[in-house]
């Protein structure tokens, strides 16, 4: 268990300082909560990200239930709440319009863990943080951005 303690002074009605403290117990995560086992991705989404198949430890899905916008754009807004607009530029993003998910790779496994559980208001949209401990290439004919298959290069 968490605890935190607020330190509050308020004035009464009657113009006396009161001095209180509150006391909030929160749960930690717990260690699969927020975490995604296997996720499958689109081969673009390896490229842009620079990942490999398998095993990831600070690979972040941010996704929605719906949306009207661009997921890359929603992801970024998103990171920027959270961390401030200077931050962003450290996390690679990758857009994948089709499922409302935005990928994010953090600069190390600490960043992914602070994101973990979050999720964050941009106008109408709430857009959620989860863990991804692995990662798949979603099979050839499910994949919607499709690129024809390079057989040989000279």
């Amino acid at each position: 268990m968490l605890l935190i303690v607020c330190n509050l002074e308020y004035l009464t009605s009657h113009s006396q300082l009161i001095q209180c403290s509150l006391y909030f117990q929160l749960s930690e995560l717990k260690p699969d909560g927020f975490r995604r086992d296997l996720v499958l991705m689109r081969r673009e989404n390896f490229t842009y990200l620079g990942i490999e198949e398998g095993s990831q430890t600070c690979l972040v899905l941010a996704w929605s239930k719906e949306t009207n916008q661009t997921g890359h754009m929603l992801t970024v807004r998103a990171l920027q709440r959270l961390l401030g607009s200077k931050q962003v530029p450290d996390y690679r993003i990758a857009p994948d319009p089709s499922r409302n998910f935005g990928f994010i790779l953090c600069p190390d496994e600490d960043k992914a863990e602070r994101l973990r559980g979050h999720y964050v208001r941009v106008g109408d949209e709430k857009i959620f943080f989860d863990i991804v401990s692995s990662v798949g290439y979603m099979p050839y004919l499910d994949d919607v951005n499709q690129h024809p298959r390079v057989s040989k290069m000279i």
